[in-house]
């Protein structure tokens, strides 16, 4: 096996269980072993299905027959209690009885001969008794049961009707049984009953002429009692029925719930792996259970012995297997060894290397294409150092390109952030410088943009001596183009005058008129709302394009959401805007926000529900905005939030 192993490219022997060799000889060895194995496991299954088979065909034949011999000795026991019951000397006697003309004492003295008769005659018949229609043992063979009555038992209230046998043994005299049937006159009616003991060794003999081939084949009738337990008729081996009835029953437990068939490697109460045949026998109106059974031990010694043969037989031609296995494979090696060894050389580049392919099989075509792929191998390295030292060349050359790009991509960076701080300079000049003092109201106001900067903007703006114009507007997107858009909605808002302010209605109208005109473009648009307030009546007129709710928090607690009353600046041509009108008294609060401040990044946003409870708590402290920007916005830290 040695020789099946080759070399590595540094020329180092490859392991013994490293080579393909060696696995390909165990593959062979293991398929082999599997071959043999799944044969060996076929036969035997096979051949023991069969003996299996055949042993089940016989204890089936013995259950029927045996069924069969168990019906006609129960006829002949009714045949015998009848011709029991025919004696004229009962018959005489027992109309006497009857008439009361002959006495308990009477009866027994004359009809005393004929049950002697009767017992002598009959080996298996160990007592004779009469009994009148009242239940009392008028003769009978044991003298100490004269007169006892039998009033109330199975036996004799069945015996007046029919002939009966009784297979359950007393507890007292487990080793007989009683016969039971009427004494009738000519004219079939019933003088009296007979019950006759008889000892149960009539039915070991009957089993016993049921023979098997099996040495230890067993027969058993049965019957389930109200307790649970088994009581046994009659054992063909004679076992102790006490000792059956403790331990467990499993074909006999089937066979008395009316169950007929076969089980396979039980085991019985003696512990031993038995094969069983099992079904249910009616006897006197009463579900019995028949069992034959025979010891697997015994039907499967000779698959034993066949298993040791098959056995041998498959070892042997293993062991022959293997060896042709293993010598197949070095053979079939030894081309890729002469393979293997030459492609240890090749990092040497030894232009003198030739592999010999003499063979015409598919490791000759191998070594073949071998010996090509070196020549071709050589040229390549040749022409591969002149490549690598051009691509070299102009590595570095782009190398030198790409730092001029870099530092013209930060001059570049370095100045659209002039740029932005200007344009955050520009855009911060659209909010107002202050918010001004309105005699009875406070205003507070936070803006906070999203990136340097913003597109959201707010305004107070002063019409009259007694109005007062509240501006807040969110630019579509954030960032500079936000910013620009804001300036464009600032200046349309402010011309041509400060009193336009009061019919906020009309002015929206008009900026949404040049907003399509000037600057219509997909996604630019303007959400903007317009409160106009009495300073003197506290008054508010209302005008909502497209922006968020007005959140009305009233001094008794409720709070109003005041809608929208037309859609976004810059989004339609015709549209209109209605007017909402409110009224503000002492401690009422009115919050104006825009849409950032629900933009909390991957945290769950406040609900409105929140924010009203917000508004209606008392005051503790800290400022009610940064308050309610805490609940809304959260951390600012992360990246492309949106203007608040």
């Amino acid at each position: 096996m040695a020789t099946i192993a080759a070399v590595d490219t540094n020329g180092n022997r490859v392991p013994f269980f490293r080579s393909i060799g060696t696995r390909l000889s165990a593959l062979v060895v293991f398929l082999i072993l599997i071959t043999t194995v799944a044969m060996s496991v076929i036969n035997y299954l096979t051949i023991r299905q069969s003996i299996l088979t055949e042993v089940l065909v016989q204890l089936r034949l013995q259950n029927e027959s045996m069924r069969e011999i168990l019906w006609a000795d129960v006829q002949v026991q009714h045949a015998r209690i009848n011709g029991f019951g025919k004696r004229l000397v009962f018959l005489q006697s027992l109309e006497a009885y009857a008439e009361g003309t002959l006495s308990v004492g009477g009866v027994q003295a004359n009809a005393l001969e004929t049950l002697l008769h009767i017992q002598t005659t009959n080996p298996d018949v160990e007592n004779v008794h009469v009994l009148g229609l009242d239940g009392l043992v008028v003769a009978s063979t044991n003298l100490n049961l004269l007169s006892s009555s039998f009033r109330g038992d199975e036996l004799f209230e069945i015996g007046q009707a029919e002939d009966h046998i009784s297979l359950l043994r007393t507890p007292d005299e487990p080793q007989l049984m009683q016969l039971s049937g009427p004494i009738q006159d000519v004219t079939s009616q019933t003088l009296g009953v007979l019950l006759v003991d008889i000892r149960s060794e009539f039915f070991s003999r009957m089993a016993q002429t049921v023979k098997s081939e099996h040495t230890t084949s067993r027969v058993r009738l049965g019957r389930l009692m109200d307790d649970g337990s088994f009581a046994y008729l009659f054992t063909t081996n004679n076992e102790d029925v006490r000792v059956m009835a403790s331990g467990r029953d499993e074909p006999m437990a089937l066979a008395t719930a009316g169950n007929s068939g076969y089980l396979d490697s039980i085991m019985d109460h003696r512990e031993m792996e038995v094969v069983a045949a099992f079904g249910p026998v009616q006897i006197e109106k009463t579900q019995w259970g028949l069992v034959s059974q025979v010891d697997a031990r015994e039907i499967f010694a000779p698959l034993t012995e066949a298993l040791q043969a098959v056995l041998l037989t498959a070892f042997s031609c293993s062991a022959l297997a293997v060896l042709f296995g293993v010598f197949v494979v070095k053979r079939s090696f030894k081309p890729i060894n002469r393979l293997a060894e030459s492609t240890g050389r090749l990092n040497r580049e030894d232009a003198e290397l030739d592999i010999k392919a003499a063979t015409p099989d598919e490791f000759g075509v191998l070594g073949r294409a071998f010996n090509e792929i070196l020549r071709e191998r050589i040229g390549y390295a040749q022409s591969l150092e002149v490549e690598v030292a051009q691509r070299t060349q102009e590595l570095e050359e782009s190398n030198a390109g790409l730092q001029s790009i870099v530092h013209r991509v930060e001059s570049q960076n370095d100045l659209m952030e002039r740029d932005l701080r200007r344009a955050e300079i520009f855009q911060k000049s659209l909010l107002p410088k202050q918010i001004p003092e309105i005699p009875g109201f406070s205003l507070k106001a936070m803006y906070l943009p999203g990136t340097s900067v913003g597109g959201d903007l707010y305004d107070v703006v002063q019409i009259d001596e007694q109005h007062v114009a509240l501006l807040v507007a969110d630019s579509a997107g954030h960032g500079a183009s936000a910013a620009m858009l804001s300036v464009f909605f600032k200046l349309r808002l402010e011309a041509p005058n400060v009193l336009e302010f009061n019919s906020p209605d009309k002015l929206f109208e008009r900026v949404n008129r040049e907003f399509i005109e000037d600057v219509a473009a997909p996604g630019v648009f303007v959400t903007a709302l317009l409160l106009v307030l009495n300073t003197q009546t506290r008054d508010v007129v209302m005008v909502s394009a497209g922006h968020p709710p007005v959140l009305l928090a009233r001094k008794n607690g409720d709070v109003l959401e005041i809608t929208r009353t037309g859609p976004g600046l810059g989004l339609s041509p015709h549209a209109t805007y209605e007017k909402r009108f409110f009224s503000l008294i002492n401690g009422d609060k009115l919050l104006v926000y825009t849409d950032g401040l629900f933009d909390v990044g991957e945290r769950t946003p406040p609900t409105l529900d929140e924010i009203h409870t917000l508004l209606s708590s008392p005051d503790n402290g800290t400022p009610i905005l940064e308050r309610i920007f805490s609940l809304g916005s959260g951390s600012v830290e992360f990246e492309d939030r949106d203007d608040v």
